[in-house]
């Protein structure tokens, strides 16, 4: 695989495990007095499944052996997983970007909510580094 590839995935999946930590440990989320403990459960099942998909991502991107093709979808795959997720977490009944206490022109950037934003671009720099290893794989 490419170096180029090998750091761009790894920089989404280091962005990945520690964006999510930095994020939910925070007053709107684990620290939300508001929230109940079953929504403060899944912010730990969101934090945990991140830092998993990093470690998965930053291994396929590095690992020495293997099929090289092989490595290059399952890192691209690990990368976007959790951020294709997210895209879709809006489409469920009664969830929002922000909780209204939190919804301040602050968290949109170019007019989107900033997860919005996150998504795009890690979304989009997974694809360039699946798309630059597979023209050496080609």
């Amino acid at each position: 695989m490419p170096i180029a590839s090998s750091l761009m995935f790894s920089f989404v999946a280091i962005i990945t495990a520690i964006g999510a930590h930095l994020a939910d440990y925070s007053s709107t989320h684990l620290f939300n007095p508001a929230w109940p403990g079953h929504a403060k459960y899944h912010a730990g099942h969101t934090t945990a499944l991140s830092a998993l998909l990093g470690v998965l991502t930053l291994f396929f991107a590095w690992r020495p052996g293997g099929d090289v093709l092989s490595n290059l979808i399952a890192a691209a795959g690990f990368a976007s997983i959790y951020w294709i997720s997210q895209s879709l977490a809006i489409v469920y009944p009664n969830t929002l970007f922000f909780d209204p206490e939190f919804d301040l022109p602050k968290n949109y950037i170019l007019g989107l909510p900033a997860q919005a934003m996150f998504q795009i671009v890690f979304l989009s720099i997974t694809l360039v580094a699946f798309l630059w290893g597979l023209r050496s794989v080609l």
